[in-house]
């Protein structure tokens, strides 16, 4: 289960928080859970990063999430997870122990 920001005038659900609604321009918004059920549209592997604490944690996976609630995501990805398959995003600690968001195959 995973918190996305919601609409209040049209519904649109959206990630990540901002102050206007990205479909209607509406400041009537709210947090809402979301089973976080989608497909992976795009996988890519980090094998470098200019920022030294990320070096550790190399090769990273990341990729975007569609949502079936309607917001797409970038986020981290477990291992194997191809373009095309159904996932579950799963907020969690990233590599760092940071609070993040991961895609799992379902």
């Amino acid at each position: 289960m995973i918190r996305l920001q919601v609409c209040l005038e049209c519904q649109q659900r959206q990630y990540p928080l901002r102050d206007l609604c990205r479909a209607c321009l509406s400041d009537k918004l709210a947090l809402m859970d979301d089973a976080g059920d989608g497909r992976l549209l795009a996988r890519t592997v980090l094998h470098r990063s200019s920022e030294a604490e990320w070096q550790q944690a190399l090769p990273l996976a990341l990729g975007t999430v569609d949502l079936t609630s309607g917001a797409h995501l970038i986020c981290f990805l477990a291992a194997d997870v191809q373009p095309g398959e159904p996932v579950r995003v799963k907020a969690g600690p990233d590599p760092l122990g940071r609070q993040s968001l991961t895609a799992h195959r379902i």
